[in-house]
């Protein structure tokens, strides 16, 4: 988890200095050879350095990926390219159950199939995902991701109410949480690389990154605090996504605007939404394309690759 940390930033900084094609190439080029390279390891160190090499470049691949996707798309198709994104990854969390179960290499009761619950978590984030991309296009990001960090708290707090004997509810409940986060997830990497300007819009998807992966540290710790009250992860993790909904109010909306290159632009997103007339929210179709066409022209100049 360390190298997902460190690489998700490094890269991220690198690609915004050197530029997103020669950082894809060098970390797509850094999996393939570190993936093969952990199979001959020979002892438990040469293991660890191996993996943390491969985790670095695996999290600054996806980064830098990511970016290099928003950025080439235009403004009417980037929410679904983006969204695809992550979709793999959810494919692959059913994989990874699938053959787990198959391969039998744990004990398996019907009562907690944890091939099943892994299962479950990557088929719930493909509905997730298409239900983000809806609302990301129709009413925008903001009011989009406000909503389902606030359903996501209430969830939380569902769950600490329902019998423990309920397994059924309780599955139900934590896959609706699993929904609603999962859209706030796959939204606000998008969400991110569209409020910060070309200069260090790979930093800043990096280091959200980074600070998810720290998030994902911490989580099995929390675990150990409900020996102190039985429902208090769940209190934390409802706490902190209510306090998060309500703080992107202070966000600005990136509906419909270009990609920025410079942060006097970034600046000027508040400006955007609340200085446009009711004439100018309603512009014609063909202006769309036209938006497409300044963001290639904008980010060819700051020389994007």
């Amino acid at each position: 988890m360390l190298g997902v940390l460190i690489g998700a930033v490094i890269f991220g900084d690198l690609a915004d200095r050197l530029g997103r094609r020669y950082i894809l190439w060098l970390t797509s080029t850094g999996q393939f050879i570190f993936g093969i390279a952990v199979a001959f390891t020979f002892n438990y160190t040469s293991f660890v350095i191996v993996r943390f090499l491969l985790a670095m470049v695996s999290s600054g691949y996806l980064v830098v990926v990511f970016v290099y996707v928003t950025e080439y798309t235009g403004i009417k198709a980037r929410t679904w390219a983006s969204m695809h994104i992550h979709a793999f990854f959810a494919v692959g969390i059913m994989v990874v159950a699938l053959v787990g179960y198959l391969a039998r290499t744990c004990s398996v009761n019907f009562g907690g199939n944890e091939f099943l619950n892994l299962f479950l978590i990557g088929a719930v984030e493909l509905p997730a995902y298409a239900i983000a991309c809806l609302g990301m296009d129709r009413i925008g990001r903001r009011n989009t991701l406000i909503p389902f960090l606030i359903m996501s708290a209430v969830i939380c707090g569902i769950v600490m109410l329902i019998p423990q004997d309920f397994n059924t509810l309780s599955i139900v409940a934590n896959m609706a949480g699993k929904f609603a986060i999962g859209i706030a997830f796959g939204l606000i990497y998008l969400y991110t690389a569209e409020l910060y300007p070309t200069v260090v819009r790979s930093l800043a998807v990096g280091s959200g990154s980074m600070m998810c992966r720290v998030g994902s540290v911490v989580a099995p710790f929390c675990v150990y605090l409900s020996s102190v009250w039985i429902f208090f992860p769940q209190l934390i993790v409802g706490i902190m996504a209510f306090l998060t909904g309500v703080l992107t109010l202070l966000l600005p909306e990136t509906l419909g605007r270009p990609l920025t290159n410079t942060w006097a632009e970034a600046a000027e997103l508040d400006d955007w939404v609340t200085k446009k007339s009711p004439s100018e929210k309603s512009l014609p179709a063909q202006n769309d394309a036209t938006l497409e066409k300044m963001e290639m022209l904008n980010q060819g100049a700051c020389g994007t690759d």
